[in-house]
């Protein structure tokens, strides 16, 4: 399984959309943690820059990954399908679940260099102050685990939507209704 997990893992650094992709997210994080350093740099004294520039990373990053890993996930099984590399696959001695957990392994080691692209940014955090290293150890975590769910989602509808761009659609809506739909439940459920 592990070596199928490097295979796809290769596939994916082979694609110049990959490196593409993650200089976007580094730079467009970097745009936002900036942007929020200028908005709060004249707030009066004690406000703490470095914990609120931190959570402001959090945020950033979760939100960019509910937009990213599902895209990177939604067209792994059924583009294989369509390529015709699906059925050589699955005439190996891999299960279903094993071909499924290498794809997302790989999708989980791919969110791990996504994260790791924030560690400079973070870095900044810390340079600014009050930061603690077991917070960011456990919001990393945290993320990581984020992530994985969100390329599940994809990795599903990948499996159970013959369509790419039908896949995608289905991720994004799986995504949209936990993030904005579980909200509105709980509040229409508190009336």
């Amino acid at each position: 399984m592990i070596d199928l997990m490097v295979s796809e893992l290769r596939q994916r650094l082979r694609g110049r959309r990959w490196w593409v992709v993650l200089g976007l997210w580094a730079l467009a994080l970097l745009g936002l943690l900036a942007l929020t350093r200028a908005a709060v740099s004249g707030v009066g004294e004690g406000f703490r820059l470095g914990p609120f520039m931190f959570g402001s990373l959090a945020l950033f990053v979760l939100a960019l990954a509910c937009l990213v890993m599902p895209s990177l996930t939604s067209g792994s099984i059924n583009g294989e399908r369509q390529r015709g590399t699906l059925a050589v696959l699955q005439a190996t001695l891999y299960r279903p679940w094993e071909i499924f957990l290498a794809k997302l392994g790989a999708a989980t080691v791919t969110a791990a260099a996504f994260l790791a692209a924030t560690l400079p940014l973070t870095l900044w955090c810390f340079v600014e102050g009050d930061v603690s290293v077991v917070s960011v150890l456990v919001v990393y975590l945290v993320l990581l685990v984020t992530c994985a769910v969100l390329a599940t989602f994809g990795l599903a509808a990948s499996a159970l939507i013959p369509r790419p761009a039908l896949s995608a659609v289905a991720a994004y809506a799986a995504v949209f209704a936990l993030t904005i739909g579980s909200p509105i439940v709980f509040a229409l459920a508190d009336e």
